[in-house]
């Protein structure tokens, strides 16, 4: 069996990159600001009906991408992984 056929990742494609700079997309500023500075990424995503929360950060870029997201799954909702930064303790 591949997971690869099942949703949301038949609908996506993922690309590596890596780095620990990133931007909470505007509309969710107030839920995720507070993690971006724990928060790095190893993969981003391309695809239709992404909800993007983060995007990649680097100043150099034109067009970022997408970090962390968010996909609809039927009746529900399936958020992407980002990874926390080694040796980060959350300060909430």
């Amino acid at each position: 069996m591949d997971i690869n056929h099942f949703p949301p990742f038949n609908l996506i494609s993922l690309a590596p990159a890596s780095d620990d700079s990133l931007n909470v997309v505007d509309e969710f500023s107030n839920q995720f600001s507070q993690f971006v500075d724990i928060l790095r990424y190893d993969l981003v995503f391309s695809g239709e009906d992404i909800i993007p929360l983060f995007r990649t950060g680097g100043v150099q870029q034109e067009r970022p991408g997408i970090a962390g997201a968010a996909f609809r799954v039927g009746k529900g909702l399936s958020c992407s992984r980002l990874c926390q930064k080694l040796g980060m303790i959350p300060k909430w």
